[in-house]
């Protein structure tokens, strides 16, 4: 998919054990920098930030950023919860109504970098 500044993001949707859905948007961009820069443009438009801080790794260092959010999914009546990181140059946006699901997902996407 291209966003309205032709940034290309991947999307996969899942279906947690569950069975509650999660779509993750992706994009490894050319620095941890532009990956911020990203996270700070998609975070502007969420509806509603619960949360926001540093993203950091098992050891404790600080790989990026990290929020929670509330996003608008293009139907205005259907916003939808996400959690927003960079991990280095990666971007994840990982939305799903399952918090716990998409901490699991955002463990998963992370530990393996």
């Amino acid at each position: 998919m291209l966003d309205e500044d032709k940034v290309h993001l991947g999307i996969t949707n899942f279906v947690a054990s569950d069975g509650v859905g999660l779509t993750v948007i992706h994009n490894e961009f050319p620095s941890a920098v532009a990956a911020q820069e990203y996270f700070e443009k998609v975070l502007a438009k969420a509806l509603k930030v619960t949360e926001r801080g540093e993203k950091k790794d098992t050891a404790g260092k600080v790989v990026g950023k990290r929020a929670t959010a509330v996003v608008p999914t293009g139907k205005p009546d259907e916003p939808f919860p996400a959690i927003l990181l960079t991990y280095g140059r990666d971007f994840y946006e990982i939305e799903s109504v399952s918090s716990r699901d998409s901490r699991i997902m955002e463990m998963r996407l992370t530990s393996s970098n």
